[in-house]
């Protein structure tokens, strides 16, 4: 399921950035991402410098992918905490936490198990 997007955060993010734009754009890159690209193309993991851009801003855009999802994630934490949604612990009974959570994730391993079986 994808997340929910709150507060504003742009929603195009699944756009392929090559096709949004309908003009070409000059970009200057730097001597050391010059010689980047021409050391890529010569081992042949790029065909061209215009491959080597583009898997740059496929990179770019699946960081943003993974950013926007993290503060989805977020969001939706702090309103399960807003509405109370979340477990206390003491120093006492923070101790009991790992076996909490193993004892949690053997229960989900067994759920899927039967359900795969």
């Amino acid at each position: 399921m994808k997340p929910e997007f709150h507060r504003g955060a742009p929603r195009s993010v699944d756009t392929d950035v090559r096709r949004a734009y309908a003009v070409l754009m000059d970009v200057e890159l730097t001597p050391e991402h010059e010689d980047l690209i021409r050391l890529g193309i010569e081992q042949g993991r790029y065909r061209d410098s215009a491959d080597a851009v583009h898997r740059a801003i496929d990179l770019w855009v699946e960081g943003e992918r993974c950013r926007l999802e993290l503060l989805a994630s977020l969001d939706e934490a702090a309103d399960s905490i807003e509405a109370g949604e979340f477990t206390e612990y003491s120093e006492e009974t923070l101790a009991q936490l790992p076996s909490d959570v193993a004892d949690r994730c053997k229960a989900r391993l067994a759920v899927h198990a039967c359900a795969s079986a």
